[in-house]
């Protein structure tokens, strides 16, 4: 996420603060929607037009799925374990509690944020989310230069096996060359 993207998320969600939760105005999806229109140029709440949780199930039924609107968005699935894991500005992760029926929580500045019906917006700590996300995302290109170390992957499959790898690879990095064993005894101090 580029430094102006930055502050656009920082700017949206101060703007909602002590904003009513509202079916289609404020809610899960237009959080994620709204912030998207305003930092990447999109016209996504113009497809918004529920008012109300029923007219929201029908429009999330009908609406394409999931990993279809990350990858048009260009968001791709981040490892939520290991060396990748760390979470940066604008990250998304989801709670999917129904096939059709997520809700999304962006980070910005060390926690989570969302808005929740009867409460508005609420932040949430990344312990908190981590143990109720089912997926994580991140948007794909903008990276500041000092962000561009950490790799996202296409799926959590694919995340979990370059872990593996990577896990393999120091091992044999690590590995003593004189008696082969990791961890070796061989550099432990005469007691």
């Amino acid at each position: 996420m580029k430094l102006q993207q930055k502050f656009q998320l920082a700017q949206y969600i101060a703007s909602k603060d002590g904003v009513a939760y509202e079916w289609g105005i404020n809610d899960c999806n237009t959080f994620v929607f709204e912030f998207h229109d305003s930092a990447y140029g999109t016209n996504l709440m113009s497809m918004i037009k529920y008012r109300d949780p029923r007219a929201a199930m029908k429009f999330a039924k009908g609406y394409m799925g999931l990993q279809q609107w990350m990858n048009i968005h260009e968001y791709k699935a981040k490892p939520s374990k290991g060396k990748n894991k760390s979470w940066r500005e604008g990250d998304i992760a989801i709670q999917t509690l129904k096939p059709w029926y997520n809700s999304a929580f962006i980070f910005h500045n060390g926690v989570f944020w969302s808005m929740t019906e009867g409460q508005g917006l609420r932040s949430y700590t990344t312990e908190a989310v981590e143990k109720a996300m089912t997926s994580c995302w991140r948007k794909q290109g903008g990276e500041d230069t000092a962000e561009v170390e950490d790799t996202a992957y296409e799926t959590p499959e694919l995340a979990e096996t370059a872990l593996l790898e990577e896990e393999s690879d120091w091992l044999d990095d690590n590995t003593c060359e004189e008696c082969k064993e990791f961890p070796c005894e061989c550099d432990r101090p005469e007691e």
